[in-house]
Formats: structure tokens, C-alpha cells, sequence
């Protein structure tokens, strides 16, 4: 897209993305947390995270005219100001984190539907939804292997 739309146009159309998956991850009572181009950080915490955040995916592709990846991770994570502080905004960090972004890009070159959650993810979920079986991955920079799911 920005190879052919001009800075401003392409930034409206980031903006008019952005705000679309926000809206759908404060419908399943997630917390937005940073934007980078046209993607969306945010975490899901207490009771029915996992399954509220697959709710969310779910309902971004469903809603998406764009193609979606998203990758899910259940696990401890920071949340908290990171940064310089004159500049320093809310974020979460952690391994679960650098495993939910790690997942998305690999769904990228690897899925179809486009979703993939964790093994973790998924035990955490009260109900089901239809999915691929696990497959181990092994993902830059983590040092185990990780069992992901594709949510059909």
C-alpha cells in the first residue's frame, strides 16, 4: 500500500485500520497497547483471556478486507511504562510476548486462515473452536520449540 498511495492517504488508511481492530479488541475487553503501521499490540488478562482474545481474532477477519495475521500466546507478561521517561508509554514485554509476534510472522509464509495460537492458548479456552492440529515450530530468537495452532 505504500508504494501506491501517498504518505497521507496511506496513513488514513492505516488509521482507518487501526481503529477497526481496536474497536474489536475493546469489544472482548482487551487493552490496545501500541500500534506499528498497520498492526496492533494488545493484551487480554483475567478470566476467559485466551478465549476472548481467539473471540477477537476471529471477529478482525471477519471484518478485515485486508489480509489478517494474528499469533496468541498465553503466559506471564510486564505491563507497565517502558522507555526514557519523558517518552515512555504503556507496553507489555515478556517471552510470551516475543512469542505471540514471532507466531504472527511465522503465520504469515505458513497458514491459511491466518490465526495461530499456542498449545497454551488453547488448553486455556472453555470452548472449542475448529482448528488444525499442533505443530512444533521453532521461532528466531526462542530457544524451545513452540506447539502453534491454526484457528480455522
Amino acid at each position: 500500500k505504500s508504494e501506491s498511495l501517498s504518505p497521507k492517504t496511506f496513513a488514513d488508511w492505516i488509521n482507518a485500520r487501526c481503529y477497526q481492530a481496536t474497536e474489536s479488541v475493546l469489544r472482548y475487553d482487551g487493552i490496545p497497547i501500541k500500534f506499528t503501521g498497520p498492526g496492533l499490540l494488545c493484551f487480554f488478562s483475567g478470566a476467559g483471556h485466551a478465549e476472548r482474545g481467539v473471540r477477537t481474532a476471529l471477529h478482525m477477519r471477519l471484518i478485515e478486507t485486508e489480509p489478517l495475521k494474528v499469533g496468541l500466546c498465553t503466559g506471564e507478561v510486564y505491563f507497565g511504562s517502558i522507555g526514557h521517561p519523558d517518552y515512555a508509554r504503556p507496553d507489555v514485554i515478556g517471552e510470551t510476548v516475543s512469542i505471540a509476534l514471532l507466531a504472527m510472522d511465522w503465520a504469515v509464509e505458513n497458514t491459511r486462515a491466518g490465526v495461530v495460537v499456542t498449545a497454551s492458548t488453547m488448553e486455556a479456552m472453555e470452548e472449542t473452536v475448529p482448528a488444525s492440529p499442533a505443530i512444533d515450530v521453532h521461532l528466531s530468537g526462542i530457544s524451545h520449540a513452540v506447539s502453534l495452532i491454526e484457528i480455522e
